[in-house]
Parts: structure tokens; C-alpha cells; sequence
């Protein structure tokens, strides 16, 4: 018997390509292979990946429009008592839904009557002060923010065409423009994901106790 090289290279390196790869047998209808099989290489198929987690955007939850008339007497910004209660109905129920809450704007708005300057004051006056009775119904002060537009964003704007002889048309025409408005900003609740609050940004600091406090030694004059 006479050896060939050149036949045993072909055969161990046909024997390495073999065991390299990942073979599966199919039916075949070819006669000439032995037990009706035959193996091929099985093609890797490409993993399919998981969507990235879609991450909730903030949006307006909430938004109060509370009429002026109600909450201050004309050109104040002491909140009245029933605009009290109005705010602190507003705070109440914004305070129970804090855990998706991340920003509370409060914005106020005069009518176009008068000056410009004054108006663009008292707007913010009158925000700052439902901002105030906000904090006191429970709504954090680090996530409220306030802001006096005086008569811009106008509901009605043809009010002085309309009622130039007519002071109290013009008047009451004007109503729907001295208004204070409160947005809500946050996150609708997703079902299975829980959500973060600082669970002490509502705790008051606790009263010192006597023992705690320190009493202040003032030297007697000379």
C-alpha cells in the first residue's frame, strides 16, 4: 500500500473544517445517501435585542384657573378668606398625589387696565401669596415656582374696543383676565414601577428640648 500525503493533508483538514461547525441533519430524497440523511451547517441567526425601556416624559397633571375677583379685592394681593379656602382646596389635593408631582408653577395675571409696571407687580404679588398658602396646605416649597406675568396671555383681549364708554362692561368684560393659574407638573403613575419621593422633605425639624438648648453667658460690664 503507498501512502499519499497530499490525501491524508485533504482529509485531516476536511476533518478540522467538520469539527469546527454546528451541524443538523435533514431529510433528504436522495437515494444515494446513506439512511436518507444528510448533515449541513446550521447558520447562526442574529439574537434579536430587547427594546430599550421607554422613560416617562413629564407633562401637565394638573391646572387650576382661579378667578381673581374671588381670591383678592381689586388691586390687592391679600388673599381673602374665600380664596383662602379656594387654595387650600387646590393644595390639599395636589399634596395627595406628591409622589408623581415635580414642579408647581404658579403664575398671575392682571387686566390690560392701567400701567404696565403695576401690573406686571401685582401678578406677581398675587402668585407669590397663593404660593404662600400652597406651602401651609402641604405642597413643598422646594417645588413650587412662582411667576407674575401682569396682562400678557390675555382670555379676552378686545375688551377696551368693545366697552369704551362703558366702565363697568369693561369691567366685567375683563373678569376672565385677573386670574391666577396653578400647572402641576409630573409624571403619570406607571403600572409595576414604583416611584421616588424624598419621604423627608415634608418633616418639620423637631422642637429642642430644654436640655438642648444652649444658654448664652453674657459677660457682666466692667
Amino acid at each position: 500500500m503507498i501512502f499519499k500525503p497530499q490525501k491524508a493533508l485533504v482529509a485531516l483538514s476536511a476533518l478540522a473544517v467538520l469539527g469546527g461547525c454546528q451541524y443538523s441533519r435533514i431529510e433528504t430524497f436522495d437515494k444515494s445517501v446513506p439512511h436518507g440523511w444528510e448533515y449541513v451547517a446550521i447558520k447562526n441567526t442574529p439574537k434579536t435585542q430587547a427594546a430599550p425601556p421607554v422613560t416617562p416624559q413629564a407633562q401637565e397633571l394638573k391646572k387650576y384657573t382661579l378667578d381673581a375677583q374671588s381670591l383678592f379685592a381689586i388691586g390687592k394681593s391679600d388673599l381673602s378668606v374665600k380664596g383662602q379656602a379656594q387654595v387650600q382646596t387646590a393644595g390639599g389635593e395636589i399634596s395627595n398625589d406628591l409622589p408623581n408631582i415635580r414642579q408647581v408653577n404658579v403664575i398671575g395675571y392682571t387686566d390690560p387696565v392701567g400701567n404696565d409696571s403695576d401690573n406686571q407687580a401685582l401678578s406677581l404679588e398675587r402668585a407669590q401669596s397663593v404660593a404662600a398658602m400652597l406651602q401651609r396646605s402641604g405642597v413643598p416649597a422646594d417645588i413650587i415656582r412662582t411667576e407674575g406675568r401682569g396682562s400678557q396671555d390675555l382670555v379676552v383681549s378686545d375688551c377696551a374696543l368693545r366697552f369704551k364708554r362703558d366702565k363697568t362692561g369693561l369691567d366685567a368684560c375683563n373678569m376672565p383676565n385677573r386670574r391666577v393659574v396653578i400647572s402641576v407638573i409630573g409624571m403619570q403613575p406607571q403600572p409595576g414601577v414604583p416611584t421616588y419621593i424624598n419621604s423627608h422633605r415634608n418633616e418639620k425639624a423637631a422642637p429642642q428640648l430644654p436640655s438642648q438648648i444652649k444658654e448664652e453667658v453674657i459677660p457682666a460690664a466692667q
